[in-house]
């Protein structure tokens, strides 16, 4: 009776092992998936951050264009565009 009893634990303790890694492996799977999503979103970051800083110095170029030399926008009429064809 106890060395079935014993066996038993011995099978039930395997099974727990087993499941167990079986977990540990599906998690290490998981964190490596959203290891994999932090860097795509610090890539993503950093290239809206180099957007806004090419944007925010375009409109403090047209600040100070505007304010400081009062150059203004010409007339859409008065714009001629050249061809740049040998």
């Amino acid at each position: 009776m106890r060395m079935t009893a014993l066996i038993v634990l011995v099978v039930i303790s395997a099974l727990g092992v087993v499941y167990s890694k079986y977990k540990s492996r599906l998690l290490f799977g998981e964190i490596q998936h959203l290891q994999t999503r932090i860097q795509q979103a610090e890539v993503d970051r950093d290239n809206l951050l180099l957007e806004y800083t090419m944007l925010a110095g375009r409109n403090e170029l047209e600040r100070k264009a505007t304010k400081e030399l009062g150059m203004i926008y010409p007339d859409p009429e008065s714009i001629i565009y050249l061809s740049l064809q040998n």
